[in-house]
């Protein structure tokens, strides 16, 4: 604003009538917005104090921060002007001004309530417990122009005071932002590749970044802070988000490394996520050599024996497989569910996940029986310990179909995935990706049956649902895309057909790479509907 305007805002906010002094004060604070605000709204609150005993104790505070400057006006308004009401804060409302420091370390905008108040054990100050309290002190904060309300149930601080909250705090700052990364820690979702958690890790995520980025952070508090990175990443690579994913992991695995040493187990977590990443994003050898050394640090961690150990040699052989490395990556699958089954016994669901993977991997050695044998025992195992409704029990059957699909026996193909939609439409309700995954597969089926149009159906259906599920530009919506162009070519809509993968071809290539194995597919699916050649379909899900 200009002068004269800073000049009536000081007089309106506070009340008074000194037109003198509002204009030395408006001077010295720059005029700037957020310094008139604060220093109206600590004269509005502060009866008796007036324009002139502001200002001078605004010349007090700024002559302590900024030693032998005369000019005016003061040198970082704000910095004073937010000295002063913190000053106060600590006065009329302690549980407020812990909260502040903890929101000084968080990122400015849509700060959760529900978030300060999870984990306020975590910090080095007590935060009040009783809700009504706490937004007592919220509201002096909110009245003194500290913070400022954002959306409901969530509160913003200008970084000009969140840089003056740590000024404060001066040597205080790297226990009070191991504090906060503790705090998020507790707060961000564990399972975050679940679309469950996903409303929850998008709320968090800006601050589990911000405080993690923190200086003192990660030297003060190292495992909180590659966990919370940890997860993070989980979060952004179910997101398709891969690229900032991998950093993430990849600093979170060198955090890990620096404190506990190269040798400790929590880098080992750290390196398991990383290589399903690298995996995803199609480097496939770096996430072999990811996973063998998480094996090696598991192994002596926990034993050969252990669990940890099966889990890791699962994905391991999963990812040889890829490699097409198909006998290493039956041995190592084969260890993990002897693992497995002397751990849990022959009847857990563990063991069925291991026989499911198992299965996908003699399928691709031509032990079709075998394979067979495995998926029908999982699914056994899963109908008897889930129920025959529950989702994984609809995966199991749509393995065994898809299987069922490569014999040649599409009617139970078909009978097994419209039974796999079935279930995950009433365990999740009929627009979730898992139904669109089993109707994409129900697709290709339809296809080989030579029912073209019903095929067009269920992918249509599929796609709908993965776009408003991840996004136009969600791997999922390229897979989809990728068939719906072989079945609009079967129909002789040759266009059209070209034009799902072409679309298919540029999600894929902006998300994994122009030489991810996926892209190679799908230029090869593209070159099959120039020429009318047989068009591929969904891999099986394990």
């Amino acid at each position: 604003p200009s002068h004269d305007e800073a000049v009536e805002f000081l007089l309106r906010r506070t009340g008074e009538v000194d037109r003198a002094a509002a204009g030395s004060l408006a001077r010295e604070l720059g005029c700037l917005p957020l310094a008139l605000e604060q220093a109206g709204a600590y004269i509005a609150e502060t009866p008796g104090i007036g324009l002139a005993g502001y200002r001078f104790l605004l010349l007090a505070r700024a002559a302590q921060l900024s030693p032998g400057r005369l000019t005016l006006p003061v040198a970082d308004p704000v910095a004073v002007t937010s000295a002063l009401a913190l000053e106060r804060v600590d006065q009329m409302a302690p549980s407020g001004a812990t909260a502040l420091r903890a929101c000084a370390f968080l990122a400015p905008e849509a700060i959760p309530l529900s978030l300060l108040a999870s984990g306020a054990d975590e910090l080095p100050e007590t935060l009040s417990a009783d809700p009504v309290a706490l937004s007592e002190d919220l509201a002096t904060l909110g009245r003194l122009a500290l913070v400022s309300t954002w959306s409901p149930g969530t509160i913003a601080v200008n970084p000009s005071v969140q840089a003056a909250v740590r000024t404060r705090l001066a040597g205080g700052c790297r226990s009070w932002s191991a504090g906060v990364v503790r705090l998020v820690e507790q707060a961000f979702p564990l399972d975050s590749d679940d679309r469950a958690t996903w409303d929850r890790c998008a709320a968090l995520l800006p601050h589990a970044l911000a405080v993690a980025d923190h200086e003192g952070a990660s030297e003060s508090e190292p495992q909180a802070t590659s966990r919370v990175l940890d997860r993070v990443a989980v979060y952004q690579q179910s997101r398709a988000q891969l690229d900032e994913a991998r950093r993430l992991l990849e600093r979170a695995v060198v955090i890990a490394e620096v404190s506990y040493g190269p040798d400790d187990p929590e880098a080992g977590s750290h390196l398991a996520n990383l290589a399903t990443l690298l995996w995803d994003a199609g480097d496939v050898g770096e996430a072999r050599l990811c996973l063998e050394r998480a094996v090696a640090l598991a192994e002596d961690a926990f034993g050969a024996d252990h669990p940890t150990v099966a889990g890791l040699l699962e994905n391991l052989g999963r990812v040889l497989a890829d490699l097409g490395q198909t006998e290493p990556a039956r041995q190592c699958l084969e260890r993990a569910l002897a693992i497995d089954e002397q751990a849990h016994g022959r009847h857990h669901p563990t063991v069925a996940a291991d026989l499911t993977h198992l299965a996908l991997v003699l399928r691709d050695l031509g032990a079709v029986d075998e394979a067979r044998q495995c998926f029908e025992r999982a699914l056994a195992i899963d109908e008897s310990a889930l129920g025959d409704d529950h989702p994984t029990v609809g995966a199991d059957v749509a393995n065994l179909a898809l299987l069922l699909q490569d014999q040649g026996e599409l009617a139970g193909a078909r009978a097994g995935l419209e039974r796999a939609v079935a279930i995950a439409e009433g365990a999740y309700g009929p627009d979730h990706p898992e139904v669109a995954a089993h109707l994409a597969n129900l697709g290709t089926v339809w296809q080989d049956l030579g029912e073209p149009a019903e095929a067009r159906v269920c992918l249509l259906r599929a796609l709908t649902i993965a776009r408003a599920a991840g996004g136009p530009d969600h791997p999922a919506v390229a897979s989809v895309l990728n068939n719906l162009g072989g079945v609009l070519a079967d129909l002789g809509q040759s266009a059209a057909a070209g034009e799902c993968i072409e679309a298919a071809l540029a999600i894929d290539e902006a998300a994994l790479g122009p030489d991810h194995p996926t892209v190679v597919g799908i230029r090869a699916n593209r070159a099959r509907v120039m020429d009318g050649s047989e068009h591929p379909r969904a891999e099986p899900r394990g």
